[in-house]
């Protein structure tokens, strides 16, 4: 092969290589741009999911100092209005954390457990009040159950929730025997 020919393979090989370098420079460009179409939608989702987070935790962590408050103070008649306004206020101020819907619980109890005459009327309001704006909860069972105890036997209402709570899967077979 003579020296002309070398060259000219020489020249052919770099542009091939120069092309396709191009070629793979346009080609990694395109991947990162789609990478980027991709990416973008699902960091802004990522980082107000994160936000939401900080501000449950936040939410949750004040809510909990409240709870301590709430556990500090002694169960007497004195105290009785000062507790339940902590409880409302972790429901009111702490709203979607676990800690809300805990207070929802302790709150029913307050009104039948804390006073000579139980205050089975408030009590099933707040039952009721934490149905309506949790009835995805992991405690909604529970509170359906409480709420069953508490309705009396001529109340429509138990029928209507007694057939709610035996169509629900989650309930444990040992309960759905209780309740039919």
């Amino acid at each position: 092969m003579s020296h002309e020919n070398i060259n000219f393979l020489l020249k052919k090989n770099q542009r091939r290589r120069k092309y396709n370098r191009k070629r793979k420079n346009k080609f990694v460009k395109y991947l990162f741009i789609l990478a980027l179409m991709f990416t973008i939608p699902i960091m802004t989702i990522a980082i107000s999911n994160s936000q939401e987070v900080n501000n449950i935790s936040e939410l949750e962590h004040e809510a909990l100092s409240r709870k301590v408050e709430f556990n500090r103070l002694p169960e007497t008649d004195e105290t009785l209005q000062e507790r339940m306004l902590i409880l409302k206020n972790i429901i009111k101020d702490s709203r979607g954390t676990e800690e809300a819907q805990i207070a929802y619980w302790d709150l029913a109890d307050l009104y039948l457990d804390s006073y000579d005459e139980p205050q089975i009327d408030l009590a099933i309001s707040t039952l009721e009040e934490f149905l309506r704006n949790y009835p995805n909860s992991d405690w909604s069972v529970h509170f359906k159950l409480k709420l069953l105890d508490l309705y009396g036997d001529k109340n429509p209402k138990k029928t209507q929730l007694k057939n709610q709570l035996l169509k629900d899967n989650s309930l444990p077979s040992s309960l759905r025997s209780y309740l039919n």
